[in-house]
């Protein structure tokens, strides 16, 4: 029997839609814009004034900032995050109106009251954020400047960069207005003690190109010591972070040997934290953020740093190398493994109201800015370096290990 040959009828296309899908982090709150002080001999009332300030600020801080993470799904990026969007300006104007109201209140107390001498000005934003900026709020700007009321005398021409007595030392007291001193001034207020003196920009190209004032040494924070995985969500990423700088810019590369050769041994955090920071930064990368790194730049939000600096950044093995033991030419293989800066570091730190002496953890391990590399192989992808003060060793650690800390550092 012959077969009747059917035409094949097309009746619709079923051509997929094109969606996009992924992990954004979002996050509000008051942004620190800058933070000036002068404060010295007689002081006291505009100090005071000062701190009861920043406790009222803090207090909104607590109260209106955030940060979390969304999945989304949708046919473009603002079409799938529309009612995150929306959800995340929620209380934007509350915000706003909170931090105006305790500028007016913070005006009105000027006015009426005494404080001497002494000067500071807080800068301040309310902002929304994704990838992108949702909201931002004009900046609300907290200043007093000593005045002759109470019959004191306000300094003449205060200097807003006042210059340090002398090169400065290991162990030194770093404070907020970029000044540093052998013994605690307690007039000032500290924020680092300098573990490292020295020119950091002959080691780090970025951190010459960006700070080139940056020419005294180096400072550890005295606080903000908490744990931290470097990369919680690599196995979503599953590739080295430096595969994603060195195609995307000029930084220099994060991942190293341990080998002698290799910048394993420079000074680098600053560019190593930068380099991250532009990772963090662009929109494909949103679903696997470096942690430790966001956690630098939440830091400098809570303790500012002077203009003068390099601001706070996480340190690259050297570095917290140096923190540890000494400066030595080649970390990975030197002996004795000693913890020789890090006993002299605690000494100092506990003369400092509220800070956080090292080495106090079970396993103390430290992160650094730089991943593992051991040439080519695919096994070290997962791991970057971390230092244990205990044994004062350092090595490859798991990128997603939950029980190693962060402890930021700054270059002078």
């Amino acid at each position: 029997m012959a077969m009747l040959a059917l035409p094949f009828l097309v009746f619709g296309s079923c051509v997929p839609e094109t969606t996009t899908s992924g992990m954004m982090p979002y996050k509000k709150g008051f942004e620190n814009l800058s933070s000036v002080t002068i404060f010295g001999t007689g002081t006291e009332k505009a100090e005071e004034l000062y701190l009861n300030l920043l406790d009222d600020i803090g207090e909104l801080q607590k109260k209106y900032s955030s940060s979390w993470t969304v999945t989304f799904s949708g046919e473009s990026l603002d079409e799938a995050l529309a009612s995150y969007d929306e959800q995340a300006l929620e209380g934007y104007d509350d915000a706003v109106a909170a931090m105006q109201g305790l500028l007016d209140e913070f005006e009105t107390t000027v006015g009426s009251g005494d404080f001497g001498k002494g000067s500071f000005e807080l800068v301040y934003v309310y902002k929304v954020s994704r990838d992108k900026v949702l909201a931002e709020s004009e900046e609300f700007t907290f200043a007093y400047s000593g005045s002759n009321q109470g019959g004191q005398e306000p300094d003449p021409d205060p200097d807003p960069d006042p210059e340090p007595s002398g090169p400065a030392k290991f162990g030194d007291y770093y404070y907020s207005d970029g000044t540093w001193s052998t013994e605690l001034d307690p007039s000032k207020t500290v924020i680092g003690v300098v573990f490292w003196t020295g020119d950091p920009t002959g080691q780090d190209p970025t951190l010459k190109k960006d700070h080139p004032e940056c020419t005294n040494g180096l400072a550890l924070a005295i606080n903000g010591e908490e744990f931290s995985t470097w990369q919680s969500n690599f196995s979503a990423y599953g590739e080295r972070v430096d595969d994603w700088v060195s195609a995307n810019t000029s930084f220099h590369s994060i991942a190293t040997t341990v080998e002698p050769g290799d910048h394993f041994n420079q000074i680098l955090g600053y560019n190593h934290t930068k380099a991250i920071e532009a990772f963090n930064a662009a929109q494909e990368n949103s679903g696997w953020p470096v942690d430790a790194v966001q956690k630098a730049v939440e830091y400098r939000s809570a303790v500012p740093a002077p203009s003068s600096s390099s601001d706070w950044y996480l340190p690259s093995p050297k570095e917290i190398f140096i923190i540890c033991n000494k400066d030595v030419d080649n970390i990975y293989y030197y002996t004795p493994m000693v913890q020789d800066n890090m006993l002299e570091l605690n000494k100092v730190l506990a003369t400092i109201d509220g800070a956080q002496q090292l080495g106090t953890d079970e396993l103390s391990f430290y992160r650094t800015s730089a991943e593992a590399s051991y040439y080519d192989s695919p096994s070290y992808k997962d791991k970057s370096y971390s230092m244990s003060f205990i044994m004062a060793i350092i090595s490859p650690n798991s990128k997603t290990f939950e029980q190693s800390l962060v402890r930021f550092v700054l270059a002078f």
